[in-house]
């Protein structure tokens, strides 16, 4: 059985598609936001290096990428950067690893140690092919040889 992995299924097994969900149902029953729980809208899920230059040149610190890290998530062919440590959790193939790096922020920008969002790439995907948006991750995911490995 050939199962497709769609933008819409990545999207609802991620952090900011599970906080939709419970505050849509929160709203409903109280009337209001829950004041306690993270807001669904800070967080992003899939990175691109564009958006990973707005969010370390623009820190705002309520982003989950300044309070719980940068995630490379990648397996032996591709990477690609979240906010999200749990992105794709049940959806992904289980070859796909993640790993969090705290405070990468700090050490951004020009004549440090990483000057843009490129060398964080180099550095950090272990020279894969980085996927820069959903779509390229659900083109690579639904590659036969990917989904159902000879």
């Amino acid at each position: 059985m050939t199962t497709t992995i769609t933008k819409e299924m990545l999207e609802a097994d991620s952090t900011k598609g599970r906080l939709q969900k419970y505050w849509e149902q929160y709203r409903k029953e109280n009337n209001g936001n829950d004041p306690v729980c993270r807001n669904p809208n800070t967080c992003e899920g899939l990175l691109s290096k564009e958006r990973l230059h707005e969010l370390f040149t623009n820190v705002d610190e309520t982003k989950p990428v300044f309070t719980t890290g940068l995630v490379v998530i990648d397996n032996d062919d591709v990477a690609f950067f979240s906010d999200d440590a749990k992105f794709g959790l049940a959806t992904l193939p289980s070859n796909f690893n993640r790993f969090k790096i705290m405070h990468l922020h700090h050490h951004y920008g020009e004549g440090k140690a990483s000057p843009n969002a490129e060398a964080i790439v180099r550095r950090l995907s272990g020279g894969k092919r980085f996927l820069n948006s959903i779509e390229e991750l659900v083109d690579y995911l639904n590659r036969e040889k990917v989904l159902h490995p000879a």
